[in-house]
């Protein structure tokens, strides 16, 4: 009877260590995804456009303030115009997360945890994504028409893309464009702020995960 009890703890014992390895493996691999998604936040807040975040807000500003004032052209303009005239992209990685749901959200053992992780990839991710998608219908539906018609897109000695209105004098009393600017600099923004909450939330979530693969 001792020898069967034995047998049946370390029987259990070698269940316990399969399922705590197969988790970490897991845990792993949804870190692996939390970095990468971390990296791409931060060139879009950064990095975006090589001009950073509240830079491209400013130059949204100066662009319209420029147009509804009527300002003279100001050769600045035709960079700001290729920088404004972009649609920012949005890349995160959920691969680890799709495995994770394959072999069962139980996988994981720690019940806060598997719940921040739920949250993140349902709350959060879908959050970015939904605002991101009305970014994308604004730039498409009202945007994309303008620079595709009404500007001449070329490079700058510096191999940077510029774009230069056809007809500034028409572009001045074009109310339409001005009016578009405004609200798609008006998503925009919202855009980047919720991708400094997403930013934040991932990297809040990839230290949990780091934490706990270290003390278990």
């Amino acid at each position: 009877m001792i020898g069967i009890l034995l047998a049946l703890q370390v029987n259990n014992w070698n269940e316990l260590r399969k399922t705590k390895e197969k988790e970490k493996v897991i845990l792993k691999e949804i870190i692996s995804d939390l970095i990468v998604n971390e990296n791409n936040a931060q060139i879009r807040l950064m990095h975006t456009y090589d001009i950073g975040r509240d830079s491209i807000m400013k130059i949204f500003t100066h662009v319209i303030n420029h147009l509804e004032n009527k300002l003279p052209y100001d050769s600045i303009l035709s960079r700001h115009f290729a920088l404004i005239h972009q649609l920012p992209g949005l890349n995160i990685k959920t691969s680890g997360y799709e495995s994770l749901k394959s072999s069962g959200l139980d996988m994981i053992q720690n019940d806060s945890l598997r719940s921040n992780i739920g949250e993140y990839y349902t709350v959060t991710i879908e959050s970015t994504k939904g605002i991101y998608t009305e970014l994308r219908d604004d730039f498409y539906n009202y945007i994309l028409k303008f620079p595709r018609t009404i500007f001449v897109t070329k490079m700058d000695k510096n191999q940077r893309r510029i774009q230069i209105p056809t007809n500034y004098a028409q572009l001045l009393e074009n109310v339409e464009y001005v009016e578009s600017l405004k609200m798609f600099s008006g998503i925009y923004l919202i855009n980047l702020n919720e991708t400094k909450e997403y930013l934040s939330k991932t990297k809040i979530l990839r230290e949990k995960m780091e934490e706990y693969i270290d003390h278990n």
